[in-house]
């Protein structure tokens, strides 16, 4: 495999480690629509909510099936500022 293409799979895979694992980041400030007890991990995307906006100005964020939070983002932000030398613009 290719440089290039271990490059684009790791960027494909931490995307997808994100929208996994995103929910479980603040376990207090999540509202999951469903819970099951017998599910203690996560093998797939859902739909959830959040409690966003600090303590006055407190509102529910939907979070669709499969969205990926604001560390992905960034990671795909700096990705594309990468030259093709290498350098950073």
């Amino acid at each position: 495999m290719k440089t290039e293409e271990k490059f684009k799979s790791s960027l494909k895979l931490a995307a997808i480690g994100d929208a996994l694992g995103w929910m479980t980041e603040f376990k207090n400030s999540i509202i999951p629509i469903e819970k099951k007890p017998e599910m203690n991990r996560i093998t797939s995307f859902h739909k959830w909510k959040k409690l966003v906006g600090g303590r006055f100005h407190l509102y529910i964020d939907e979070i669709k099936l499969g969205s990926y939070s604001d560390d992905t983002q960034l990671m795909l932000s700096v990705a594309r500022s990468i030259e093709p030398d290498g350098l950073v613009d």
